[in-house]
């Protein structure tokens, strides 16, 4: 077995290239928007690594709607194309139908577990503290919901 060279390298991204050119629009369309969900899936982990994952509930739902779209959108994308025998008798419509129908399940889950994490995280914040109105404490720091700021000291 050789040694791959760049000239290897090159010929075989010239040939993808020239095969990818012959591809119908409609599944270049496909093939772009599963590059963004996944792009913003990237991107949510990268501000995730940044800044923290202060309420990780929200991250988790927003990087799994970001791939779970981009997994449909692939299933969508494999029985539109009519290269694909399995799906040659399927119509376009029908699959994109299923595919409006997974991801609107898709998106109820989703807000259902962001719903969910929000109940959590109202009863995690504690009781109002009475004689401060709108000031909560949360695990020993306290925070003032009027200026969104961290307060520092005791009440």
């Amino acid at each position: 077995m050789g040694r791959a060279t760049s000239t290897d390298a090159q010929a075989l991204i010239h040939s993808l290239r020239s095969a990818y050119a012959a591809t119908p629009s409609s599944l270049k369309i496909i093939d772009l928007y599963v590059g963004f969900a996944v792009f913003s899936a990237i991107i949510q982990v990268v501000y995730m690594a940044i800044v923290g994952s202060f309420p990780f509930n929200s991250f988790l739902s927003g990087v799994l709607s970001c791939i779970g779209t981009a997994v449909l959108a692939v299933c969508l994308r494999i029985q539109v194309n009519k290269e694909n025998k399995e799906f040659k008798d399927l119509p376009s419509e029908r699959a994109f139908a299923d595919f409006v129908l997974c991801n609107l399940v898709l998106h109820l889950v989703i807000m259902n577990f962001l719903d969910r994490s929000g109940n959590e995280l109202a009863t995690g914040i504690g009781d109002m503290i009475s004689d401060s109105p709108g000031k909560y404490q949360v695990n020993h720091h306290f925070y003032d919901l009027t200026t969104l700021e961290s307060c520092h000291g005791s009440w």
